[in-house]
């Protein structure tokens, strides 16, 4: 039987809840600037995001774009005036903090290392 010793994961969605982790930042860095974290707010980021997301997978934008852009995009469409720096600024930090695992990851990484095999966090 073939036996891998060393084991690339992914981070997002695989060991970790990405999505509420971004619904979570989201609200967060919405309330610090003084804009409610409707649900109509935390939908349109979501279609803003991924649209910016796939024109930068097409060449189109740059990351550090895509990462100002979304907040000014949303912030255009709810008609609020805020700080898109801020917000760049806010979202990372609050989305640093955010770390919640999917049910199960941590017993199959313990269940891994216990068969001896070296686990590595991978991710884009």
């Amino acid at each position: 039987m073939l036996r891998y010793n060393i084991l690339l994961m992914d981070a997002d969605d695989t060991l970790f809840d990405f999505h509420k982790a971004e619904a979570v930042s989201l609200a967060a860095t919405l309330t610090a600037l003084g804009i409610e974290p409707s649900d109509l707010a935390i939908r349109l980021y979501s279609k803003i995001n991924a649209a910016l997301w796939r024109e930068f997978e097409q060449g189109k934008v740059t990351k550090p774009f895509l990462q100002q852009a979304r907040f000014g995009r949303l912030f255009e469409q709810l008609g609020v005036d805020a700080d898109t720096g801020a917000a760049k600024r806010l979202y990372g930090e609050n989305l640093a903090e955010c770390a919640f695992l999917l049910p199960g990851a941590e017993a199959l990484c313990r269940r891994l290392v216990e068969m001896g095999c070296r686990l590595y966090l991978a991710t884009n």
